[in-house]
C-alpha cells in the first residue's frame, strides 16, 4: 500500500484545508442566522466536518510508514462503525425535528458509502487485490460528499 502515499498526501492536505475552510466560514454564517437556521447549519457543518476528518485520518493511516494492513482494516471497520451510530442518531433527531423535509437520498448515500468503507476494511483484512483502489474509492467519495455538505451550507 506504500505506493498510494502520495494520493493519500494529497488527500489528506485537501480535507485538512477545507475543514480548516468550513470552520471559517461556519463562524461567519452563524452570527447572521436565525434559531431554525442554526439548527440545520450545525447539522450540516457536524456532518461535513465528521467526513473531513475521517478523510484526513484515512489520509494520514497511510502516510505513516511500514503500517500493518490490520491497522488499516480495523481502523476502516471501526470508523465504519462510527458512521453507522453517527447517521442512526443523526437520522432518529433529525426526525424528530421540525427540519424533516429532506430527501430520502440524503440519508441512503452517506450509509452506501459506510457499507463501502465495511467492504473496504474487510478487503484489507483479507488481503485483496483491490483493497487499496476501493480505498481510494470510497474515500474520495467521502471527500465528495463533504463538499457537498459544505457548499450546501455556505450557499443557503
Amino acid at each position: 500500500m506504500n505506493e498510494w502515499q502520495t494520493a493519500y498526501a494529497t488527500i489528506a492536505e485537501v480535507a485538512a484545508t477545507l475543514s480548516g475552510l468550513l470552520f471559517v466560514s461556519l463562524s461567519l454564517k452563524l452570527n447572521t442566522a436565525s434559531s431554525e437556521e442554526r439548527r440545520w447549519i450545525l447539522l450540516v457543518a457536524k456532518r461535513s466536518f465528521f467526513d473531513f476528518l475521517a478523510v484526513l485520518l484515512i489520509g494520514l493511516c497511510f502516510l505513516v510508514p511500514g503500517i500493518s494492513r490490520y491497522v488499516i482494516g480495523w481502523g476502516l471497520l471501526w470508523l465504519s462503525l462510527a458512521r453507522i451510530i453517527w447517521h442512526v442518531s443523526h437520522w432518529r433527531w433529525y426526525r424528530s425535528s421540525e427540519l424533516s423535509n429532506t430527501r430520502l437520498v440524503e440519508y441512503v448515500a452517506p450509509m452506501v458509502l459506510t457499507l463501502i468503507l465495511v467492504m473496504a476494511g474487510v478487503s484489507v483484512l483479507e488481503a485483496c487485490a483491490f483493497a487499496s483502489r476501493l480505498i481510494y474509492v470510497a474515500v474520495v467519495a467521502l471527500l465528495i460528499g463533504a463538499c457537498q455538505n459544505a457548499w450546501r451550507l455556505l450557499v443557503r
